[in-house]
């Protein structure tokens, strides 16, 4: 297996996230589409991450312990030592629903000038305590103008072609967050995106307990860089003048908008839409979710 190129390398770093690797570890190797490599990053955990990595006996798996070098780092470590022509990226605390790879290695073989993409998700919101599908814009133009205004693609379920990092570089290791905005932005040049719409293929799961980003001096800090790469992107790609109103509308009023008519805004505003997350919500009812919408 070591000697084999696998055609899709699954980069999937990890800090501390003893409660949630083992189900992300999980998502991913149940996949339908089998040729791919794992490359499990951890981050200088103190928990029992690296010892849960460990247990997993699969040849598929490449597994390093890097010590505390952080997040964009340790991303970029796998990126330099990933072996696929396509690169698709995992968060520890997330899951993947089984087809996730197959339709994504499907697409971009089908989509040549196409070599970002992402996927229509499931988000389980801890923060206020909602669960929906998110479907983001699916077209590249459209991606494009959400690019003045947040992030289009969902990160932990992207895809794209090795070639991309080969051209703009990898992940900006000055950045603590947002590293995936700023490297949409240097792609845009010269790539197209696109998102896969329904059904969902990944599982976000956002855990404001488990998250640095609802810290006051961490949401402080997003908010100065989101303002930063959003305005950066209305220059770089020509959007109209009144994104920046829009921009700043975000920035100053969207916090204290009730939960209806954010989910209004962003479907009006930014292009994503929003429905109803089917049954109870436990993880494992989700592949029964997926095949339901085939």
């Amino acid at each position: 297996m070591r000697n084999h190129r696998p055609r899709v390398s699954v980069v999937l770093p990890a800090f501390n996230e003893e409660g949630y690797i083992r189900r992300s570890v999980d998502s991913i190797l149940s996949q339908t589409f089998p040729d791919f490599e794992l490359i499990l990053l951890d981050d200088g955990s103190t928990d029992d991450t690296w010892k849960i990595m460990q247990s997993y006996q699969d040849s598929r798996i490449r597994m390093i312990q890097l010590g505390r070098v952080g997040f964009t780092k340790a991303l970029n470590y796998g990126l330099r030592i990933s072996r696929g022509d396509y690169i698709a990226r995992m968060d520890a605390d997330d899951e993947s629903l089984p087809k996730r790879l197959e339709r994504q290695v499907e697409f971009l073989d089908s989509q040549p000038t196409v070599s970002i993409v992402g996927t229509t998700y499931y988000r389980h919101d801890g923060l206020r305590n909602e669960r929906y599908v998110r479907c983001f814009p699916q077209h590249d133009q459209d991606i494009r103008r959400a690019l003045g205004l947040y992030i289009p693609i969902c990160h932990g379920s992207v895809m794209f072609r090795k070639v991309v990092i080969e051209k703009v570089g990898g992940y900006n290791e000055s950045l603590s967050d947002l590293e995936d905005l700023e490297l949409w932005l240097r792609a845009a040049p010269h790539f197209r995106f696109a998102n896969l719409g329904p059904p969902p293929l990944h599982v976000y799961w956002f855990d404001p307990k488990h998250s640095y980003f609802q810290s006051m001096h961490g949401s402080y800090r997003r908010v100065r860089q989101s303002i930063r790469l959003n305005g950066r992107a209305i220059r770089q790609l020509n959007l109209p003048k009144h994104y920046y109103a829009l921009l700043g509308a975000k920035v100053l009023y969207y916090a204290l908008l009730p939960n209806r008519l954010k989910r209004m805004a962003r479907r009006l505003v930014a292009g994503a839409t929003e429905s109803p997350w089917p049954g109870t919500g436990l993880a494992a009812e989700l592949p029964a979710h997926e095949n339901a919408h085939e």
